[in-house]
């Protein structure tokens, strides 16, 4: 028996149509079904089906009327019903209701919301695959390429995309093909699209191998863009090419071809428009140059431009940089700074990346006594750090009994912060392999960490920790 909300809906959709719409709006009878017809899967796919009544009474008129020339408000209300009605729906099940033309034909209408649906219904497809030999990846990525489009529509196409490559080796071949290229390669040409040109490369960095996409669409105008004084702009490049090193492992061929776009930006970032522009610039600009530290090659390019030197004889305007910087590197071209480095709160961020690396951490000369030494909560700060490193817990649970007395003290903490890294360093330094290796440290351990946690079974709860 059809849901009598869902009649009197279709009753009045009929009826709107029969008089071209010159009937009272029913806002309370259109709502309501709206809200049904999302929350109730029985009303339009009972047992899994397309509901015949929904899709005579309901789906078809409503399609049919999106093709004439009606108001937009009408327009806007007959896509919410229709977002509504195929909320359940599967891709499959959308096309037999409406149809592929249908879907191409909304993905080109210029009406967004109508768009959107289209979308949103697309993302459904399963396999992705199906797509790969119709028009709509062209479509919307040409929509992504038009200046004009709206924000809202050029999220939702980025959202499909990055859905749909993971689900088709057809659709990731798909936006590789030099159709597609040739539109990625288009939009290089204008500075309104290079976020959208940005957002979508990172989304194909992954599903791209060498040769796939042309290295030049990944070089961005660095030049140009300082000339134009775009602070904003530069900052979208550096942390644009900050997201692509997060592949650099995966994809050497890819960093290759951005080395001579790497040397611009360091002497940009040591001398030039971004060292000018710092307040701005330089929070991007350390965390990209600290990635290339890790790279294969970095060694040209700190011989070129002295990047470390620069920043160890500079320490408080490329403290960022150097707290992300490579440790290995630093201990390597960098070996004095790192072996006569004083902890000050100033210094934290560059000692705690030091100390996540066992070498550097080793020939840092600071000692458990210097950490103490730190107001707080900076002191609980740095000791949660040294806990969350194997070499670091050793280093505490062996050497450093001073700090571990300091953090086993069962004196009452009144900050929240300081009690949640107390507990943190505690949690972690249970979870060093056994009871001899935590020698005379275990059992105030396990105390303190009893009554900060109110556990009853303390040892069960590390030890389905450590499982």
């Amino acid at each position: 028996m059809t849901d009598p909300v869902i009649s009197n809906l279709a009753q009045y959709i009929q009826q709107s149509i029969d008089t071209k719409f010159n009937i009272a709006f029913d806002e309370t009878l259109v709502l309501d079904a709206i809200q049904k017809l999302k929350t109730d899967r029985d009303l339009t796919v009972p047992d899994g089906k397309p509901d015949d009544f929904v899709q005579e009474k309901i789906v078809e008129p409503l399609v049919q009327v999106l093709q004439i020339d009606i108001a937009i408000e009408i327009k806007q209300l007959i896509v919410q019903l229709l977002e509504a009605v195929f909320t359940f729906f599967t891709f499959d099940q959308v096309l037999v209701a409406t149809s592929l033309s249908w879907l191409i034909d909304g993905l080109q209408s210029q009406f967004l919301e109508l768009e959107l649906l289209c979308l949103n219904i697309i993302v459904r497809a399963s396999p992705a695959d199906v797509l790969a030999n119709t028009p709509i990846i062209k479509i919307i990525l040409t929509r992504l390429s038009q200046e004009d489009s709206p924000l809202a529509l050029v999220n939702a196409i980025e959202v499909v995309i990055q859905e749909l490559l993971p689900r088709g080796e057809l659709i990731q071949r798909r936006v590789k093909s030099d159709e597609i290229v040739s539109i990625l390669v288009q939009m290089t040409q204008s500075d309104i699209l290079r976020a959208r040109l940005c957002d979508l490369l990172v989304i194909l960095v992954p599903y791209t191998g060498p040769g796939e996409l042309p290295p030049t669409l990944f070089v961005q105008p660095l030049a140009s863009l300082e000339q134009k004084d775009d602070p904003l702009a530069i900052g979208l490049v550096l942390g644009f090419y900050s997201k692509i090193l997060d592949y650099a492992e995966e994809k050497p061929w890819l960093v290759e071809s951005l080395w001579p776009a790497f040397d611009e930006i360091v002497a940009s970032y040591l001398n030039g428009y971004i060292h000018e522009n710092s307040m701005f610039l330089e929070g991007d600009a350390s965390a990209l140059v600290g990635k290339m530290s890790y790279l294969p090659g970095f060694s040209l390019l700190d011989g070129k431009h002295n990047i470390l030197k620069t920043a160890v004889k500079n320490v408080p305007s490329y403290w960022k940089l150097l707290s992300l910087t490579n440790p290995l590197a630093l201990l390597e071209t960098q070996k004095e700074f790192v072996e006569t480095l004083t902890l000050k709160a100033a210094t934290v961020p560059i000692y705690e990346n030091l100390l996540s690396n066992e070498l550097s951490f080793t020939g840092c000369p600071i000692s458990g006594r210097d950490i103490l030494k730190l107001p707080a909560p900076l002191n609980y700060r740095v000791i949660h750090s040294v806990a969350e490193y194997p070499h670091g817990r050793h280093v505490l649970l062996t050497k450093w009994s001073q700090v571990m007395s300091f953090i086993l003290d069962e004196s009452h903490i009144v900050e929240t912060e300081i009690w949640q890294l107390k507990l943190d360093t505690i949690q972690l330094l249970l979870l060093y392999p056994t009871e001899e290796e935590k020698g005379i440290w275990n059992r105030r351990l396990l105390r303190l960490y009893s009554q900060m946690k109110g556990a009853t079974d303390v040892q069960a709860t590390v030890a389905s920790a450590t499982a």
